[in-house]
């Protein structure tokens, strides 16, 4: 009996190791783990609304592809988050999926901008971005935090 009590035991484990946890983009910067929401540890991407200007001026759902490029780096990958404090009823945490930090991956492709209030974790990855004119940078966009008190 024991014996197949710990046979169960490392299916179980196993199991848990082998599948990605279900994780949901709510937002740029924000995951659903396992009905826990997680907000991006330093980072702030553009709101779900908001729009930016390409380098020609014309408008892009900006918000919008920062929420791709977060589902695209979390799609058949285990997520795990790290909390590091609460805001706004979220959990603020440093999450990677497939050995990529999120937050570090999201600046650096240019979909999100350090958020320095909190961190200066990934102020040197947005210099970076800046520099390449990657993502939001290849045009002109309002801080996602000014766009939220505007709107």
């Amino acid at each position: 009996m024991k014996r197949h009590l710990v046979i169960v035991a490392a299916l179980l484990a196993l199991s848990a190791a082998t599948y990605p946890q279900k994780a949901r983009v709510v937002d740029g910067d924000t995951l659903d783990l396992n009905g826990t929401r997680y907000r991006l540890h330093g980072i702030d991407a553009p709101e779900s609304g908001q729009q930016c200007a390409k380098a020609d001026g014309s408008a892009y759902p900006c918000g919008l592809a920062a929420s791709r490029f977060l589902a695209h780096l979390i799609a058949n990958q285990r997520v795990s988050c790290k909390a590091m404090g609460k805001s706004y009823g979220r959990v603020v945490a440093k999450c990677r999926a497939g050995g990529i930090d999120l937050s570090g991956e999201m600046v650096r492709a240019g979909y999100a901008i350090a958020y320095t209030r909190y961190s200066d974790d990934y102020t040197a990855l947005e210099g970076h971005a800046r520099k390449a004119r990657a993502g939001i940078w290849a045009g002109t966009f309002e801080a996602p935090e000014a766009y939220r008190r505007a709107h």
